[in-house]
């Protein structure tokens, strides 16, 4: 995910959760448990993503050496 996306989804997960209490603004701890939990995912996501990218390297890496022989 990009970094603009990312910012919207947690500002639409913010915004979801107000709804769900009928307008009433979150408490400090709802808001930081949302923010939590939201960079924990944007973190496997990247972890997941240089995961991939590593596998890709090394595929294209293997492929170049069966040429050269």
């Amino acid at each position: 995910m990009q970094k603009k996306s990312l910012k919207q989804k947690m500002r639409d997960d913010l915004a979801n959760a107000i709804i769900a209490k009928h307008g009433e603004p979150l408490s400090f701890s709802e808001h930081e448990a949302i923010v939590s939990q939201i960079k924990h995912e944007t973190e496997e996501a990247l972890a997941k993503l240089l995961k991939s990218k590593a596998m890709v390297l090394e595929n294209k890496k293997r492929s170049c050496d069966a040429l050269r022989t």
